[in-house]
């Protein structure tokens, strides 16, 4: 997964990674994230990158649902204020 991420560094980048998914390893997968902190700080934004573990099985809430479009809306805000749209984001 590290190359697919890495490639992303830098851009707005949300990652939920349910701490009791049971196809993933825990460990593995934190290990992945601590990685990715880095090729996000090292492409000079580290905030873009939010990183959410909850502790349930994966299966979204209606919560994670609600912090996905609240983080979809930032991004959306943060586009229409550069004069372009999402889809020039990429």
């Amino acid at each position: 997964m590290l190359p697919l991420v890495a490639g992303e560094a830098g851009r707005p980048t949300l990652l939920v990674t349910p701490l009791r998914d049971r196809e993933a390893d825990v460990a593995e997968v934190q290990a992945c994230v601590a990685r990715a902190r880095s090729a996000w700080a090292a492409a000079g934004a580290p905030d873009n990158l939010v990183a959410l573990s909850p502790d349930q099985p994966s299966h979204m809430t209606e919560d994670e649902l609600n912090t996905l479009l609240a983080w979809l809306a930032g991004l959306a805000r943060k586009a229409a204020g550069k004069g372009f749209g999402l889809r020039s984001w990429h």
